[in-house]
């Protein structure tokens, strides 16, 4: 998760130097250190609610959950309807740029089989080190002094509530500096992303203005093998 800090910081200050707002790379590196032990904390809450965007009462938690999470961070949040399919939009403006990103956020996952899972819930994350040849639970009292070896099992905790909760601690540690970003801020968030999203297509035509913006940014899918922060210009899709 450090490298999604990372990246995404370096991202948000992309436009800053120019006003005096610049962070090199050790500052970002200290700031998502000091940071991590409470984005862990609010990352194992959303881990435990389940996501799979075919069960309605999983989508309602989750869109719940997200409505609260951009509204605390002083977002105007709405929810849009398509097809009777709920989908969480958030949007910030800046006072300094008429410039606007859109970020695309994936919150639901592929459906559970419980019994290939090592653990007592896919939906409790645990902790887990590399022993041997296997992977063992640890006390969750270990992220104070997290092992950058150790790694979190939960349903979604890569692919792709982990980039949602790096995005956010990214804009709590903004916050914590006093720093706006210079562009306004965008943001949908999509509960059936696994499913392959029958309904946003409708979404998107039915509010082209709503999502209007200069850039957008897919917060989607699991880091790279190498753990270093990486951006793909393009997106990938499947011939169908």
């Amino acid at each position: 998760m450090y490298a999604r800090f990372i990246l995404l910081l370096s991202i948000f200050f992309l436009n800053q130097s120019a006003i005096g707002q610049s962070l090199d790379r050790q500052d970002i590196l200290s700031l998502s250190k000091s940071h991590f032990p409470t984005a862990i904390q609010e990352f194992r809450e959303f881990l435990r609610l389940p996501n799979d965007g075919r069960i309605k009462e999983h989508t309602d938690l989750n869109v719940a959950w997200c409505k609260e999470a951009f509204q605390k961070r002083k977002f105007d949040t709405r929810v849009l309807i398509s097809e009777g399919v709920p989908h969480v939009f958030a949007e910030k403006k800046s006072d300094n740029s008429d410039k606007t990103i859109l970020f695309y956020l994936q919150i639901d996952g592929q459906p559970v089989d419980t019994s290939y899972w090592d653990q007592p819930s896919p939906y409790e994350p645990v902790l887990k080190e590399l022993h041997g040849d296997s992977w063992e639970i640890v006390p969750w009292e270990n992220e104070v002094n997290f092992n950058p070896d150790a790694r979190i099992f939960a349903r979604s905790a890569s692919d792709s509530k982990g980039n949602a909760i790096a995005f956010i601690s990214a804009l709590d540690i903004l916050d914590k500096q006093s720093i706006k970003p210079d562009f306004n801020i965008k943001i949908i968030m999509d509960f059936q992303e696994e499913m392959g999203s029958p309904t946003l297509p409708a979404l998107v035509e039915a509010n082209r203005d709503l999502f209007q913006a200069d850039i957008m940014l897919i917060m989607d899918g699991t880091r790279h093998l190498s753990n270093l922060p990486t951006l793909t210009f393009g997106a990938r899709g499947i011939t169908t």
